[in-house]
């Protein structure tokens, strides 16, 4: 019923041989997360995924090998915009591009939260 998203804020209780004890910052939920998984943030977000799945690329191109997944609700930080063979990408602050339609703007907001939902 819950979970860490990438991009949420936690609060590190303790880190010790690998692990870390967190508290979810969004939701309270506390758990434990491999200390690799974490990274200061050094931007704020800017931006939300709302695809139920959304792939990072090393570059814009998603020919490329994915090297990331990201679930929807994700947070991430666009530094800018490109174009490739007619998909628009959002390029993240270490040069990596997600599909520009899998995320809206951090404070749009929808009026059908029903097809939020659903998706």
């Amino acid at each position: 019923t819950t979970q860490f998203l990438f991009g949420d804020d936690v609060l590190v209780f303790e880190d010790s041989n690998g692990w870390c004890w967190v508290q979810n910052e969004r939701d309270g939920y506390v758990g434990y997360v491999v200390d690799t998984a974490l990274d200061k943030r050094y931007d704020e977000p800017t931006h939300i995924v709302i695809a139920p799945r959304t792939f990072v690329y090393p570059g814009s191109d998603l020919k490329f090998p994915p090297t990331n997944a990201l679930s929807m609700g994700s947070l991430v930080t666009i530094k800018g915009g490109e174009e490739r063979r007619g998909t628009l990408y959002g390029i993240l602050p270490s040069g990596e591009a997600v599909i520009a339609k899998h995320l809206v703007p951090i404070d749009e907001v929808t009026d059908d939260h029903v097809a939020v939902a659903e998706t």
